[in-house]
């Protein structure tokens, strides 16, 4: 094991439509000086990108909504020993190295998070929303004389800690594994130009990994 830590977050986001259009800030505070800091400038955004808005921005008319969602695990997993947690990551690691000797590496991230989310708006809308995520991440390579190959997978859930008992960390281990090792015998793609037909959500995948991940 690397690394483990854990800790406390707060943020704010404040969001102002203003002559229009949206303007938007965030915290990682809650001091109330910053807050109102915070309101005016999203003002200042907002009048900023006004004068380039064809259409102004209207809102419908609704209802103000108090609501309150609680989550409600079977296995909260801020109630699980830490030890169980690791045993998790060990099993998913002996699982993809026993699978095939081919093996060479693995890495996986465990991550847990549990909160609060607070919805309040100037129509006196007001949402109280637990938060509760449990996510782990398998990275795996492997090897056989110059063919080199790698796979990730991914599991996770906002129900609790009882992911893993539907899906094991002997099944993500064996998914992944299996994925890597059935690449060894797949032939090299041919190189070159061609037309591809790509759905919008890949367009979008593509143009955020290009601008957000330049570096």
């Amino acid at each position: 094991m690397k690394a483990a830590k854990e800790g406390v977050e707060n943020g704010v986001g404040v969001r102002v439509l203003a002559k229009g259009a949206w303007g938007f800030v965030t915290l990682g505070t809650l001091d109330p000086r910053l807050l109102t800091d915070a309101v005016q400038e999203a003002f200042k955004m907002a009048s900023a990108v006004s004068f380039k808005m064809k259409e102004p921005v209207k809102l419908v008319e609704t209802k103000a909504i108090e609501d309150k969602v609680v989550a409600r695990p079977r296995k909260d997993p801020r109630e699980i020993p830490f030890e169980e947690k690791i045993s998790v990551a060990l099993t998913m690691d002996k699982t993809i190295f026993n699978y095939d000797r081919r093996m060479k590496s693995c890495t996986i991230d465990y991550l847990d998070m549990t909160g609060t989310n607070y919805f309040m708006s100037s129509d006196r809308t007001y949402i109280e929303q637990d938060k509760l995520y449990v996510w782990s991440r398998i990275l795996a390579s492997a090897r056989e004389a110059d063919v080199f190959t790698s796979a990730r997978e991914e599991t996770g859930s906002t129900t609790g800690f009882e992911v893993f008992d539907v899906d094991t960390p002997e099944t993500v281990g064996t998914r992944v594994a299996k994925r890597i090792i059935d690449q060894l015998k797949a032939k090299v793609p041919r190189g070159g130009t061609f037309p591809a037909a790509i759905c919008i959500n890949v367009v979008g995948f593509f143009i955020h990994k290009a601008f957000e991940h330049s570096d």
